[in-house]
């Protein structure tokens, strides 16, 4: 019976460590993601793994240690990721969910929210949960709000927020 595994590559090296991979006949999955960035003022849409220095590897669940020496010597692959002594084996269905949630393009999508100044948001998590906000500014993924209740100011990931 087959089984993922977690693999760790080196840094920048997933799409290498994937290529080589499956050149050697193993199936592998690396999923990426298309968002939006900003690169010197000018917006980008640009793809990156979703788990930067990751990837997934199926492989016979009765392996055992000795029978990664091809994987770790991979280019591109750093080593096979343990819990304690044992290859780091993911639960069932995790990468069919993953893949499932994938767009026709075979890619996971993160939208950049954009707010305006003006707007006013409500905080989702940390000590300021459930306050609200007036935007002042927004800087790539950070905002300047002032917090209604107290003209508080503070500066929050767009992750922290949602419009109201």
């Amino acid at each position: 019976m087959k089984a993922w595994y977690v693999i760790q590559t080196k840094s920048g090296d997933e799409e290498r460590a994937d290529m080589n991979l499956f050149q050697q006949g193993y199936k592998t999955y690396l999923p990426l993601v298309k968002k939006h960035v900003s690169k010197r003022r000018y917006p980008q849409r640009i793809t990156d793994p979703m788990f930067p220095g990751y990837m997934f590897i199926s492989l016979d669940d009765s392996i055992n240690g000795d029978d990664f020496s091809p994987v770790k010597s991979t280019r591109g692959v750093m080593h096979i990721v343990l819990f304690g002594n044992k290859p780091a084996k993911l639960k069932d269905g995790i990468i069919e969910m993953l893949q499932d949630q994938e767009s026709e393009d075979n890619l996971h999508h993160i939208e950049k929210t954009e707010y305006e100044e003006g707007q006013e948001v409500r905080i989702k998590a940390g000590a300021f949960k459930l306050y609200r906000g007036i935007i002042e500014a927004q800087a790539n993924e950070r905002i300047h709000l002032v917090l209604s209740e107290s003209n508080t100011k503070l500066t929050l990931s767009t992750k922290e927020v949602e419009p109201v």
